[in-house]
Formats: C-alpha cells, structure tokens, sequence
C-alpha cells in the first residue's frame, strides 16, 4: 500500500513538472503589421488616390482596422486613400489578435493638382476671355482650369504668367471681374488676390510680370517697367527702364534681368532705378527673339540672334560665349 501511494506521488510530481514546462512554451504572440503602397508613392495630387495594402504576420485569426484622424475607415485588408485637402497625414493600421494588439503608421502627403506639370495660358480674342490649360505629368489636360478652381474667368487678353513662392501671377491687358492682375495659389488655383483698381489708367497694355516678393511685383507696359507694391497699392515707373523691350523678364539671385535695345538693365529689390546695364554691340538684335532661359540657379541664359550668352549672376558677371548660327535655330 506504501509502495502504491508513493508510486502515485512520483507520478503526480512528473505530470505537474511537465504542466509548468508546458506553460512555460506558451508565450503571447501579437500580430506583426506594416504598411505598403502598391504603386509605392506616398504622395498625391488632390483627386487622386493612393492604394495601401496591409502586410501581416500572426499565427492567429487577426481583425485589421485602418483609421484617418483618428476615424475609422476602413476593416480591410487593402485601403485607398483619398483626400482633397493639402496636407500631410497619418494613416494608422491596428492589427488585433488573441495575443495581443500591434499599430503601424504611415503618412501621407496631399499636394495641390497643378503643382507639377505645365501651364499654357491662352490668350483669348477680343471679348472672349483669355484661358488657362494644365498638363500634368501624366499627360491629362484641364481645359479652363482657373474657371474650374474659382468659378470665375480670367482677364482679357492675358499676356503673361510668372510663379514664385508657390505663388502663380497672371497679368491681363483688360481688366475682368478678378483684375488685371491676379495672385493664384500655384498649387490649387484658388484666386488669393486681384488688383483692378489698383491698377486702373496707371498701366498701359501690360505684357510681362515677374516678382522679387510679396509686395515687390514687376510689369512691363508700354511706359517701362513699373514696380507695384500691394500692400500700398503704389506704382512706380523704374527709372531708365522706359525703353524696356517686349520681351520675359528673368529673375534670378533676387535680380530682375529685363531687355532694352541692346542691353541688359538689372532691377534689384527695394530701387526704382536699375543697376549699371550690360552692354551687347555689334549684334544684330531682332525684336521678339532677345529670349531669357533660367535653366540654373546660378546661371542666365541670353539668347541674341546670332550669339548665344551665358552670364553668372554673381558679383564679377563671368560671360561665356557661343555662336549658333541661322540654321541651328
């Protein structure tokens, strides 16, 4: 009987040993979870969409939640993400399983629909208003795309655009409901400023705007080159700019570059006079084709039939020559 009951302790003692051991194995085992993008971007232009896909690792049956602003949004396994307002946000994956609950979080950048692609501003003839076209980098064309984002049109005969400080400029011979003038956000459209009074009999057929600041906006009119500050509403005719080409007025290094005759007149910031000009002689200069390209930061492009100028806007002005001829133009 002793012999019986020890048996049966030992047996006892063996089965609680091999229990705790048992236990011991079984750790908890919450999900892993990340995100992934199946076009792999995380940025978009308003309007468009961007497909995320859950990836997850669990031995066990596991319910996914994603959530925008703290909303819920979505329980499956794949999420498309859409948003019209700029901005950047969170989007944040829970994965939730017997063990355990396990997050991961990616963000999302919303940018304006015209802030990468190409502008084509038309014209418009005599009492149709002028346009504004954008391709995106895709190849999609919006046709009046300015009427589209404000429900407005633009000027008449719009001659000229100029970015900066995402920032889109556009100046109009006549004046529209939105002015001669009109500041644009660059990314949406949305109209931020028009200037018609402003601007009423104080310029004469305008053709060109460039900007060195918010309150610093340059216009070439047939009078000269004109400095308008709208924060006063002022305007100023720059001094010696009078006979100012009909021509793009590049900016660059905080420096207007504008043409007048054969030469080349530098408008700094805060002066109503230009800088010392540059002088081109010997060169045949034919209207309409003194052309300005900025293709660097620290480098202009001057173009005059037959010679190709390239100036660094640094404090010497290097100049680089290169002659093309007729025939490769």
């Amino acid at each position: 009987m002793k012999k019986f009951n020890f048996t049966l302790l030992v047996c006892l003692l063996l089965a609680g040993i091999f229990a705790s051991c048992d236990d011991d194995d079984k750790y908890p085992v919450p999900p892993e979870v990340s995100i992934e993008s199946v076009n792999g971007v995380f940025a978009m232009p308003q309007e468009d969409s961007i497909v995320l896909k859950a990836k997850v690792e669990s031995p066990l049956p596991t319910t996914l939640s994603w959530s925008v602003k703290g909303n819920e949004v979505s329980k499956d396994t794949v999420f498309t993400f859409k948003m019209n307002e700029l901005g950047t946000y969170d989007v944040k994956l829970t994965a939730t399983n017997a063990d355990g609950v396990t997050s991961a979080t990616t963000s999302i950048e919303v940018y304006g629909k015209y802030k990468y692609g190409t502008f084509v501003l038309n014209e418009g003839y005599q009492a149709d208003p002028s346009t504004l076209i954008f391709i995106s980098p895709k190849g999609i064309l919006t046709d009046s795309a300015y009427y589209k984002a404000n429900g407005s049109m633009l000027s008449l005969l719009s001659q000229d655009l100029f970015i900066a400080n995402n920032k889109l400029y556009i100046i109009s011979q006549k004046s529209g409901d939105d002015g001669y003038l009109i500041v644009a956000n660059a990314e949406t459209l949305k109209k931020e400023a028009g200037y018609k009074t402003e601007l009423e009999d104080k310029v004469s057929s305008p053709t060109h705007v460039a900007v060195l600041g918010d309150d610093d906006i340059y216009l070439r009119d047939n009078e000269g080159i004109k400095v308008f500050h709208p924060s006063s509403g002022e305007l100023f005719l720059i001094e010696g700019a009078e006979r100012a080409n009909k021509n793009t007025m590049a900016v660059t290094e905080g420096k207007i570059f504008a043409a007048a005759g054969n030469n080349v007149l530098v408008i700094e910031k805060g002066k109503n006079t230009f800088s010392s000009p540059y002088v081109f002689e010997q060169f045949e200069v034919i209207p309409g084709l003194f052309v300005y390209l900025e293709f660097h930061p620290n480098l202009l492009y001057i173009l005059i039939i037959p010679g190709l100028y390239a100036r660094s806007p640094s404090t010497s002005f290097p100049l680089a020559k290169r002659t093309i001829h007729r025939s490769d133009l």
